[in-house]
């Protein structure tokens, strides 16, 4: 899908839609629990495929306008034999099952997009190999066996806090207590703080210290009724029109839960001011603030080496991107420069690069210069109404 957008002003009031990634603890939490609902959902494919492999595993699970209610027959290890789960194109879907899968003792396969199957699960592999585990994946499936135990796991903190939250699901549910030991720095910690403070409402108690978390083992997930908080990312997002032009857009974005792009509106500001920005705990928000660089006064940005490990390498699409704006992008170690300029209308079709991010960011741009961008389907991954949000807000653009 192809949008053409006309050059407008945006104005308006509007709520930034709910948090994705609390969407999946709380999914994956209500089932661990035998059962609850989860309400302020938004239908994300990423959320999608959560619900679906929660499904795979047993659970019941009935999709209303805006809540789930999940219930569950049994535990953990009475999953359905042979469960196959599609993660769709969801790393953290992925990459939090697969140690919960891992303590069930079961063959279980995932599916998922070629761009999933082929995306770093390195700890796990490497898990699997000294445990013995079985763990076999292709450019179609992965296929896992194993019986995890409670222990002492050892991880790289420059690695995805994914793997770390998805042990954290499943440690406290095994005979025994276990420490996670995260090698610094400690990287995206937010995310892990976000997890632990999920499943207390569940429950279950972690200790995060300040490269460690213990967890006791032989705890039960309890059942509890959540609703999911504002997307403090996407929320981000939507504020970053106010960045570029005369746009003025006021967002409500809330959350009890912490969210580490809660600091979008702080790095908004560095970005307008031409202060250097460090990404290492929020690289989702990269996109966005090297959009916003390139309409003011150009950037620096450190911390940057995350986002060539994220659903592609987002530095270089940006890079490529940008360059048709007429803005040069300099990729360093772990750095990023963006230079000032004045930004042209593409004369070239933009790419969204398949990345929910980055059509978002560029759509950004392009409601200042016109233009158009190639992939607009992929921003159902995470805000599945971005599109209808926009036209609300007087965006003016043709889908073809």
């Amino acid at each position: 899908m192809t949008v053409e957008f006309i050059p407008t002003t945006l104005r308006g009031e509007v709520t930034a839609p709910p948090s994705k990634s609390i969407a999946h603890r709380c999914l994956i939490s209500c089932y661990l629990a035998g059962g609850g609902t989860v309400e302020n959902i938004a239908y994300s494919e990423d959320v999608k495929a959560t619900i679906n492999c929660i499904r795979a595993l047993g659970g019941e699970v009935q999709e209303k306008e805006n809540e789930v209610e999940i219930k569950v027959n049994g535990t953990l290890w009475d999953i359905p034999e042979n469960s196959v789960l599609n993660a769709k194109e969801s790393g953290s879907t992925l990459r939090f099952f697969i140690p919960i899968c891992m303590a069930t003792g079961q063959e279980i396969t995932f599916k998922g997009t070629k761009k999933l199957l082929s995306r770093p699960l390195g700890f796990y592999e490497e898990l699997a190999k000294n445990k013995g585990f079985v763990f076999s994946r292709n450019e179609e499936e992965i296929k896992i066996k194993g019986n995890l135990k409670s222990g002492i796991y050892k991880l790289k903190g420059n690695i995805t806090s994914q793997y770390i939250t998805g042990l954290m699901f499943v440690l406290p549910l095994l005979d025994g207590d276990s420490k996670i030991i995260i090698e610094p720095p400690f990287e995206s910690r937010s995310y892990v703080v976000m997890t632990a403070e999920i499943l207390e409402k569940y429950g279950i108690e972690t200790e995060l210290l300040e490269n460690e978390i213990h967890i006791k083992g032989g705890q039960s997930y309890k059942k509890t009724d959540y609703r999911v908080d504002d997307d403090m990312s996407n929320g981000a997002y939507l504020d970053g029109y106010n960045y570029c032009g005369e746009n003025k857009i006021k967002v409500k974005a809330e959350t009890l839960i912490t969210q580490g792009d809660s600091v979008y509106k702080e790095y908004l500001e560095k970005v307008k001011n031409g202060e250097e920005v460090d990404l290492t705990d929020c690289p989702d928000l990269g996109p966005l603030l090297y959009a916003v660089a390139s309409a003011n006064k150009g950037g620096r940005f450190k911390g940057t080496d995350r986002l060539s490990i994220k659903e592609g390498d987002r530095n270089l699409a940006m890079q490529e991107e940008l360059k048709k704006f007429g803005t040069e992008m300099e990729i360093g170690e772990n750095e990023v420069v963006i230079k000032k300029s004045e930004l042209k209308k593409p004369t070239e079709i933009l790419d969204s690069h398949n990345d929910h991010r980055i059509f978002m960011a560029l759509s950004i741009l392009l409601t200042k210069t016109g233009g158009k961008i190639k992939g607009a389907e992929c921003v159902k991954k995470s805000f599945p109404d971005y599109l209808e949000v926009l036209e609300k807000l007087g965006a003016k653009f043709n889908v073809s």
